[in-house]
């Protein structure tokens, strides 16, 4: 009883409480309330002490209390929470929450809310009344309760002591409580050894905690450490495991914080990455960080607007148009400059005359040698190029007559280099244009020999071979253009050039063009050396496409590996076309007839569909040789490149032999070879691209990123299109025929910086496409880069615009005959023909005096001379000085022309420009100004031959020149008097024309070379 005394007693207050009861039990029931609340309160939090820190309870238990009342659906609740940030913030203090377990830990929570809530209510009394008994969120409710249940006992006995003693209550209680103070000794002996094993345990804590820190590298709690630590150490133990992997990870966190890289960590904890993903985000930093520092270095890119770049595209392509069609003039301008005009009848002796002359009469009694011989001056004019075999330059043109600026040589590969010597001698250089991969020279056909299986072909070598063999100067053509399909030049690309050509994807590349037929039939091996069903398959298909209303628009080529069969498969054709008279006009009175050729003569021939018969396969018997005829000898891959590369839109093969008939093992060649091969591509309609074609296939990040963003909007995306090293970079299927594309998208990328001139890549590609119907439009990097949703939305508004829009109603797309404009000499205007270098003669209207004078009186008036002489030289220059004297004589009405005269007159003149030309006889202008570009001649002006400047006796004759093109120095002589008005001949108008006729050569404007003159080129 004393020691439950002293414990009452030691709380403050407790005496005044006990005063207060007056026997009323009501404060004893509402504190047991409080205790009871108290240990519920204290139970959930032992109980969810173990995975959750108090303060997670204190701020979450509220907000997920209203969770839990405005949800009413119990199923729905775990999915419900599972979204929410509560269950990743829970989660923090135990890893294995599920969002399942939720419902539970709600109602512990809302009981945990209400308990807390009275004892919070009862705080600040518990505190007052109980001492450290009732320290907040730390109250020793079992104590408590044991003081409760003693004080009604205690109460009833102190009462009825203070009736017996006779004293107040309070004065009982007082007397009591100073009798029982407390034994502070006693407490001391009691306590010690506690308060020395809690300094002790402390101290072991704080080493403990160090070492685990220098172990661990663990981050402890600052505050709640008796609730904290424990679930952080339970933590370790779970996963104890993993401190192989946790020391790892701290040595990198180190190194990291180091760096002050801190942002990685970051990134890693927070939203929980692995190593990669933080590094592959680091380095997106990095290079964002990078782009964005070259962007603004460079103000071409910071200032760059796809927009507005694509508006500079624009007025690039069509100023390229314009300057293209403006070239086109300026040559037709030039070389229309050259030809005479005509204005003046041809001398006969002139080579105007000596063509005229051949031309009215057919050429009766003259070779066609002999007038090119005749007209050398004049044929370049009129036919700057000519288009010439290597035998008609040796018979027409003389190896000693001048020379041609440029020889070229188209097809080379089939030209014999004995052939072309001659052609090369007669040029000054020389260009080679050919395919080493095609088919060679040979004299196969040069014999009757007809049988193609057993006769070997001489191939020869040919100026190509020979120009490649001396290492000349080469420029390798890359692009191809014939095949309006990619799959129709995907093999030979593949096969022969090593994945070299750049050729174009096709908007439907998802369906092949070289379609196989396999025919049921045989080869005649022992007899005709033919195949009979596939000659028919092949008619039977000619007939059929000729009575479809596609004819016109589609030409038709058949070939064929052997000449017998070309010959069978002409035979049959025109024994059935004959049947049909109007589809034999279709057949041959076409822009482009069929025609049927075999390997040896088909180069250089394309059509828009080729139909080939392979004619060779199993006889009678199922027996299969491997004699293919000229594909067996060497050279033979060659000729079957040439076969399988003549079609624009499509290729039918007819075949009754299979690739698997083929055995390579029976024999080396490489044409049979390629057979199998190609075979196998048709049989598939794919080409298997070669290792060494793919080596610059690497899809951009750019490219990735969009086809992303398409497929997650609903569009089928496939990248890099194309079977060669040009590639479309995106092609998006259209929705409505799968096998086609409705938008291919290039992006700037390598190919873009690959492609070496901007015609190139932002004309050539984009029409040939364009032509390929496919609709094309760009992406930027840098418009990617900086707004990557308006990129995107400009994307998607065009696909909508092409799902929505009918073919018909779309803007039609370039042709090969629209890309450019069509010069036509047709449309440019007609100039009608004169003669600019002849004009009348002026004359200075001075009159005469009107009385007789002489040379004292014109002397003496001599400002007035001297201003009749500056008017005519003015009005009539250029003139020379012995007309001068002559005009001065008429208007002064001077008998003649005295040496004092010229004299007086020349001395008048000293200010007047004299031209060089001048000789004995002066030429007069009035300034250096006027002198400038003298090409004229004056009629009419009834001077003397002596009286004209040899300036206008020089442009004279050049017109003559220029009319005549070439001809004798007497018939130019003549034709020039004539010019100027003369029509007899004289002395001195011979002397004067030869004179100017030989300045002219002298100055080199002439030239004089086997009797006859012409203009120096």
């Amino acid at each position: 009883m004393g020691k439950m005394c002293t414990q009452l007693l030691s709380i403050p207050y407790l005496n005044k409480t006990l005063l207060e009861m007056g026997g009323n039990t009501d404060l004893i029931e509402e504190w047991k309330d409080t205790i009871l609340s108290g240990r519920k309160r204290d139970q959930l939090q032992a109980e969810l002490g173990k995975d959750y820190a108090p303060q997670i309870l204190e701020e979450n238990a509220f907000a997920l209390q209203q969770e839990w009342k405005a949800i009413e659906l119990k199923w729905f609740l775990p999915k419900f929470f599972a979204k929410r940030s509560y269950l990743k913030k829970l989660r923090l203090y135990n890893t294995s929450l599920q969002a399942a377990q939720i419902p539970s830990l709600l109602e512990k929570l809302n009981a945990y809310q209400k308990n807390n809530k009275i004892i919070q209510e009862q705080a600040s009394e518990l505190s007052s009344s109980f001492g450290f008994l009732g320290r907040k969120n730390k109250e020793k409710w079992d104590d408590i309760d044991s003081i409760l249940k003693s004080l009604p006992t205690i109460y009833n006995t102190l009462s009825e002591y203070a009736v017996i003693v006779q004293q107040p209550f309070a004065e009982v209680l007082n007397q009591f409580a100073n009798k029982i103070s407390i034994d502070w000794n006693a407490f001391q002996q009691s306590n010690e050894n506690t308060f020395r094993q809690l300094i002790d345990t402390s101290n072991e804590l704080n080493t403990v905690l160090n070492e685990i820190k220098g172990l661990c590298y663990i981050q402890l709690p600052d505050n709640n450490l008796e609730m904290k630590l424990p679930v952080l150490l339970n933590t370790w133990l779970t996963h104890f495991n993993k401190i192989k992997d946790w020391g790892q990870w701290c040595i990198r966190k180190r190194e990291l914080e180091s760096l002050h890289l801190t942002v990685i960590i970051n990134y890693i904890t927070d939203k929980h990455k692995s190593g990669s993903e933080a590094s592959d985000a680091y380095m997106k930093g990095v290079y964002h960080q990078l782009a964005l520092k070259t962007v603004d270095a460079d103000e071409t890119l910071r200032l760059f607007n796809g927009l507005l770049f694509e508006e500079m595209i624009s007025k690039y392509k069509q100023l390229t148009v314009d300057f293209q069609e403006l070239s086109k003039k300026e040559l037709y301008c030039r070389l229309a400059a050259k030809i005479p005009s005509l204005t003046m009848e041809a001398a006969s002796s002139s080579e105007i005359g000596i063509l005229k002359r051949n031309i009215s009469n057919g050429g009766r009694g003259t070779s066609i040698r002999r007038i090119i011989d005749q007209i050398p001056t004049l044929l370049p004019k009129l036919c700057p190029c000519m288009l010439m075999s290597p035998i008609s330059v040796a018979q027409y043109i003389d190896l000693d007559a001048e020379k041609f600026d440029l020889v070229i040589f188209d097809e080379a590969s089939q030209m014999p280099t004995s052939e072309a010597v001659g052609a090369i001698a007669r040029g000054n250089a020389l260009v080679v244009v050919g395919d080493p991969k095609q088919m060679p020279p040979t004299s196969f056909f040069a014999s009757s020999q007809v049988d193609e299986e057993e006769a070997e072909f001489d191939d020869m070598e040919s100026i190509l071979d020979d120009c490649i063999s001396l290492s000349i100067p080469s420029r390798y053509l890359t692009w191809h253009y014939r095949s309006k399909h990619e799959s129709l030049i995907a093999f030979s690309n593949s096969q022969y050039y090593n994945g070299k050509l750049y050729t174009f994807p096709s908007v439907d590349d998802r369906v092949s063009k070289v379609r196989l037929v396999q025919v049921d039939g045989t080869y005649d091996k022992g007899r005709t050396r033919s195949n009979h069903a596939e000659a028919e398959a092949i008619v039977k298909e000619i007939l059929n496409r000729l009575r479809t209303s596609e004819v016109p628009e589609k030409s038709i080529g058949v070939v064929s590996f052997s000449q017998v069969q070309q010959n069978l498969i002409e035979d049959m054709l025109i024994e059935e076309l004959n049947k049909y008279p109007e589809l034999e006009e279709k057949a041959f009175q076409s822009n482009e007839p069929i025609f049927i050729k075999n390997l040896e003569n088909v180069q250089g021939d394309e059509r828009d569909i080729i139909l080939f018969s392979i004619g060779y396969g199993p006889d009678r018997n199922g027996n299969v040789s491997m004699n293919f005829g000229p594909l067996n000898n060497q050279g033979g891959e060659r000729r079957l490149n040439v076969a399988v590369s003549r079609a624009r839109y499509e290729m039918i093969i007819f075949s009754t032999l299979r690739s698997e008939q083929i055995d390579l093992k029976r024999t080396k060649s490489k044409g049979v070879e390629g057979l199998k091969r190609f075979l196998e591509f048709a049989e598939r309609g794919t080409s298997p691209i070669p290792a060494i074609q793919l080596q610059n296939l690497q899809q951009s990040n750019l490219i990735t990123l969009i086809a992303q963003e398409l497929t997650q909007r609903g569009y089928k995306v496939d990248t890099l299109v194309g079977r060669s090293n040009f590639k479309v970079d995106l092609a998006i299927v259209n929705p409505l025929q799968p096998d086609t594309y409705i938008l291919g998208i290039l992006c700037d990328g390598r190919n873009y910086y690959e492609t070496k001139t901007t015609r190139d890549r932002e004309i050539v590609q984009p029409n040939v496409l364009q032509m390929l119907h496919w609709n094309v439009m760009r992406v930027w990097s840098v418009d990617w880069f900086e707004h990557k949703e308006n990129v995107m939305e400009r994307i998607i508004k065009k696909l909508e615009y092409l799902k929505n829009t009918k073919a018909e109603e779309q803007p039609p797309l370039p042709t090969e005959n629209n890309v450019l404009k069509t010069f036509s000499i047709e449309n440019e205007p007609v100039v009608e023909l004169v003669n600019n270098r002849e004009r009348e003669y002026i004359f200075a209207d001075l009159p005469d005096i009107g009385y007789s004078t002489d040379i004292d009186t014109v002397m003496a008036s001599s400002y007035q001379v001297k201003k009749q002489l500056q008017q005519i030289v003015r009005i009539e220059q250029p003139i020379t000085n012995t007309l001068l004297y002559k005009r001065i004589l008429r208007i002064w009405n001077l008998t003649r022309v005295t040496t004092r005269l010229q004299v007086f007159i020349d001395s008048l003149l000293e200010d007047a420009y004299k031209d060089p030309l001048s000789g004995d006889t002066i030429i007069y202008w009035e300034n250096k100004e006027k002198a400038k570009d003298c090409d004229f001649y004056r009629i009419n002006s009834k001077r003397d031959i002596l009286d004209i400047p040899i300036l206008e006796v020089m442009s004279a004759a050049r017109y003559a020149i220029e009319q005549q093109i070439s001809m004798p120095i007497e018939d130019l002589k003549r034709l020039t008097s004539q010019l100027l008005g003369f029509s007899r001949k004289g002395n001195n108008l011979d002397m004067v024309t030869e004179q100017t006729i030989q300045l002219l050569i002298n100055k080199g404007i002439f030239s004089h070379a086997n009797g006859m003159v012409s203009m120096s080129n």
